[in-house]
């Protein structure tokens, strides 16, 4: 599939997630639903962030890397769009539950980079 392919099937997904978000937001009362109702919320949150995470991260790329190709960094675009995603929604299930504080978000945000360090040795390594 081309690069234009691509850009276009994420920005379909970006447009599904947050349609979808936007009518769970309006529909579904907090108070009374019940746990399925959550699950499509975080759901159709993660879809719409992470197709949305990975179509700035590319339009960031492109922009300051003039030759810039999907391929060269597909991977890495996924992965940090998947932290990205992970941290917004991870905070906002903590923060549901009444858990969320500074450390607790400090302590995540510097696991995502160690991984994300973790990844980038690695990938020189081979």
């Amino acid at each position: 599939m081309r690069e234009k392919g691509y850009f276009t099937l994420f920005i379909a997904a970006a447009a599904i997630g947050w349609v979808t978000f936007g009518l769970i937001l309006l529909n579904v009362d907090p108070f009374t639903a019940v746990w399925y109702e959550f699950l499509f919320f975080y759901f159709s949150l993660t879809l719409a962030l992470i197709a949305t995470f990975f179509i700035i991260g590319w339009t960031i790329r492109s922009w300051i890397i003039k030759r810039y190709r999907l391929h060269e960094g597909f991977g890495v675009m996924w992965r940090q769009s998947l932290f990205l995603t992970l941290l917004v929604v991870t905070l906002l299930l903590l923060q549901s539950v009444r858990v969320l504080a500074w450390w607790n978000m400090l302590i995540f945000v510097i696991a995502l980079i160690l991984f994300e360090v973790f990844f980038i040795l690695n990938s020189k390594k081979r």
